[in-house]
């Protein structure tokens, strides 16, 4: 058995121990608690940062985002003007200078101009060609295109409904003892109901033929 003095003194050194713990432990606790800013901003300073955008970065993606869509559209908006003003172009060019050979040669091959007279403008062509079944080869405006109409047959069409032909006239140029000449104008526009600029294009076409 243990001594009583010994169990007393065991017991004390026991309870001194669990004071000195309770000491120890009130004093770390009022040391830490004599610096609670300090705590707290270097657990802030370790604090992981929050993901996303601030309202003043998502604005300013926005406004760029809205100027490059912005330009990009206008470029695009100006390449297809450019394409179709070029097709308009090229559908007045083409319909005039095709139109205007097929008269030039067609009287450079006549045997005599009957219209107009010498000296005078009408806006009707009329020649006799050499083929007796197409003669008289006449050349007018009817509905805003020219049409050519060859002997007893009808009325062909030259220009198609993409353009509009105006102020189609054919002047004798001829002197005394010369086999004839004539002078071919008209005016070409292209169709244009919405008056849009890449469709408004316009020109006159000139040329003159002698017969051979």
């Amino acid at each position: 058995m243990v001594p009583p003095d010994l169990r007393m003194g065991s017991f004390g050194l026991i309870l001194h121990g669990m004071r000195f713990k309770k000491m120890k432990n009130s004093k770390f606790k009022i040391q830490n608690s004599k610096f609670p800013a300090c705590t707290n901003v270097l657990a802030g300073r370790h604090a992981p940062r929050r993901g996303g955008f601030t309202l003043i970065e998502i604005v300013l993606y926005l406004a760029l985002f809205a100027v490059v869509v912005g330009s990009i559209s206008g470029l695009l908006y100006t390449i297809l003007q450019s394409r179709v003003k070029n097709q308009v172009i090229a559908e007045v060019e083409q319909q005039g200078m095709q139109t205007i050979a097929l008269i030039t040669q067609t009287a450079r091959n006549a045997t005599t101009l009957t219209s107009p007279t010498i000296g005078t403008t009408t806006a009707t062509l009329s020649l006799a060609v050499p083929t007796a079944s197409l003669s008289p080869t006449v050349f007018s405006l009817a509905s805003a295109s020219i049409v050519i109409t060859e002997g007893a047959g009808g009325a062909i069409t030259l220009t198609n409904s993409r353009v509009v032909v105006s102020a189609l006239s054919f002047q004798n140029l001829s002197r005394a003892g010369t086999k004839g000449t004539v002078r071919i104008q008209f005016t070409l526009a292209h169709v244009n109901p919405a008056s849009k600029n890449e469709y408004d294009y316009t020109k006159t076409f000139i040329a003159s033929a002698t017969l051979r």
